[in-house]
């Protein structure tokens, strides 16, 4: 519902993670900021507080964290070239500016 409501576009599936692409650096800003206000305001299964990594935290009477915790980056720049893949039949973006993004998310660890 995001990606398509600000022009995003998905790039490819990296192990549990996803990679998408966006007209401008804005279009994709706004996909993260609306995408972490829906998943701090969603009703979570009960359940999953058990887990520490999901439990909901406050801070000075404001709420930080709820439920899954999911890591973002944005990175700008151009593809090197692009490919289509030969089994999803999807156009694949290649170049450093997706293995930026990569490390940026790495960070988010």
């Amino acid at each position: 519902r995001f990606l398509n409501k600000h022009g995003g576009y998905e790039v490819s599936i990296e192990g549990d993670g996803f990679v998408f692409a966006f007209h401008t650096p804005i279009d994709a800003f706004c996909f993260c900021s609306g995408a972490q206000a829906a998943l701090l305001n969603a009703k979570w299964p009960t359940a999953l507080s058990n887990f520490p990594e999901a439990q909901t935290v406050y801070h000075n009477g404001k709420l930080l964290f709820n439920g899954l915790r999911v890591r973002m980056a944005i990175a700008t720049g151009h593809p090197k070239r692009l490919q289509t893949n030969p089994l999803t039949n999807e156009v694949e973006y290649i170049g450093g500016v997706f293995s930026t993004a990569k490390i940026l998310e790495d960070l988010c660890d």
